[in-house]
């Protein structure tokens, strides 16, 4: 899946090569269209926000219209995390002319007006959209904190299709120990009735939950290459996996759980 969005500026610009971005995108299998994802500054974990090293946080939602027919309008709504600075607000590059407003309760509003955007059936390389935009987290920020944000998708005016959350921890680079979340596999994820963890080339000696509060929700201490962990009973929402192997390594990732 190829995608290009542009951004124009009626301003005199210093450059003109930050105004038009590529997304590409090798589609296996089902995958949801509507999404939003996180990039950090350096590019050096999908799960984990670096302290001592990042800066930005890059956002992307992507959209398609997978009804029946073209959708007029478009409008994307985000409630921004608190642990982000609204003041640090960046417009990147989007797919479709739109305009973009502040509401109350630190919403962000797109509205991709006179959109026509075509249904997949019909055209499925012009059914697609996104928009972009990048924050600072304020400062400071502790280890351990999640920031987390989900996006609401209007098409005309049909109920907003909701976003997975999308979720970093804050974490130092430099400590000691701590291994990026590359190294932790969790799957499925998402997932409704549990998740297997395995660490890269080492045994998990323990394992524990958390929610966001930081409450711990479930600890598993059975050494073995491979640890599955029951998520029955637990409310959907995100979660922090905290992981320690058997040479005394800590791992930490983030889990999504969904209520079937």
């Amino acid at each position: 899946m190829y995608t290009t969005a542009g951004l124009s500026n009626p301003l005199a610009e210093s450059t003109l090569l930050n105004n038009t971005a590529d997304e590409q995108n090798i589609v296996v299998g089902s995958y949801d269209p509507n999404d939003k994802r996180a990039v950090t500054s350096t590019r050096a974990s999908e799960d984990l926000y670096y302290i001592d090293q990042d800066q930005w946080i890059d956002y992307t939602i992507r959209f398609q219209n997978t009804g029946t027919f073209p959708a007029e309008f478009v409008v994307i709504t985000d409630t921004i995390a608190p642990e982000l600075d609204m003041l640090s607000f960046e417009q990147g590059a989007a797919s479709h002319p739109f305009s973009v407003s502040f509401k109350p309760g630190r919403v962000i509003e797109w509205r991709f007006d006179d959109i026509q955007l075509p249904d997949s059936a019909s055209n499925e390389p012009g059914s697609h959209g996104l928009v972009k935009f990048r924050m600072r987290p304020k400062l400071p920020l502790l280890p351990g904190t999640v920031i987390e944000n989900t996006a609401n998708i209007y098409f005309d005016f049909n109920p907003p299709v909701i976003t997975e959350p999308s979720a970093l921890v804050a974490e130092f680079s430099t400590g000691v120990g701590t291994h990026s979340s590359e190294a932790m596999l969790i799957s499925p994820n998402p997932t409704t009735t549990g998740f297997h963890v395995s660490l890269s080339g080492q045994r998990t000696a323990q394992l524990g939950l958390r929610d966001l509060h930081g409450r711990v929700v479930r600890v598993v201490s059975v050494p073995n290459e491979r640890i599955w962990v029951d998520t029955a009973g637990l409310a959907s929402g995100t979660y922090i996996v905290e992981a320690m192997s058997t040479s005394g390594s800590t791992f930490r990732s983030v889990v999504h759980i969904i209520n079937p």
